[in-house]
């Protein structure tokens, strides 16, 4: 059976050599196409995604393009949602056919429990995050700010996107964080085999026992993903095929 892919944290529309990074996302879907049966995107895709009935941000726009492609080749798409996309609607499940997870959610694949969470409010230093993110999920809030006209709205969200990330551009207060093996060992018990997440951008494969972490990185910096078929579960790297 063909492989199965998963990556997040693309950040597409960030202003951050979008030309390059469509160069490697597309070189890096083309092999997917080749070899594989579905994409998973752990959340990120997009660095600020809001989506109004009839209004999406323009600097997504490259990004959404290759996910057409993906699509027309038959890759099949699943999306959980990240916390820089977390506002579409139906445009996902309409246009590209997805299957959108709008929480974490748990997948058996290859006789493993995989569960999927974009990352976001699980360790120790998300606490203010974590107050944010009720006010983000709220339904006022997002009708209420669907009522600003698109050209205020988008740009104030990309604005604080912006603010967000560049707090700390490398995410190093991540690199030797260990407040969230607790939350880890809670999923094993559960019968979970692979946790996958993103968020942190850093690629980390760790085992406990039996049981594995992914941290599947970014393709900011790292254009890192994770191939999962019979007998492999495997954090790799991309390079572009020539």
């Amino acid at each position: 059976m063909r492989p199965i892919y998963f990556l997040s944290d693309v950040h597409f529309g960030s202003g951050n050599e979008e030309a390059a990074k469509q160069r490697r996302i597309r070189s890096f879907f083309q092999h997917v196409c080749k070899t594989g049966q579905a994409l998973y995107i752990v959340g990120d895709y997009f660095d600020f995604w809001f989506e109004y009935r009839h209004a999406i941000p323009k600097s997504c726009l490259a990004g959404y393009h290759e996910l057409l492609l993906l699509k027309d080749s038959g890759v099949d798409i699943h999306y959980l949602l990240g916390n820089h996309d977390q506002w579409a609607l139906d445009l996902f499940e309409r246009d590209l056919g997805a299957t959108v997870y709008r929480s974490p959610t748990t997948i058996r694949l290859f006789g493993l429990q995989i569960h999927l969470h974009h990352g976001d409010g699980v360790s120790s230093l998300d606490r203010r995050y974590r107050l944010l993110k009720r006010l983000f999920h709220n339904p006022l809030s997002r009708t209420f700010y669907r009522w600003i006209h698109p050209d205020v709205g988008l740009p104030v969200g990309r604005r604080f996107s912006d603010h967000s990330k560049n707090k700390d551009l490398h995410f190093d207060k991540y690199r030797d964080d260990d407040s969230i093996d607790p939350w880890l060992q809670e999923q094993f018990a559960c019968g979970i085999d692979v946790v996958v997440m993103g968020h942190h951008h850093l690629p980390i494969q760790k085992s406990f026992g039996n049981h594995q972490y992914i941290n599947l990185g970014d393709w900011v910096r790292h254009a890192s993903y994770l191939e999962v078929s019979e007998g492999l579960v495997e954090l790799k790297f991309w390079q572009e095929e020539l």
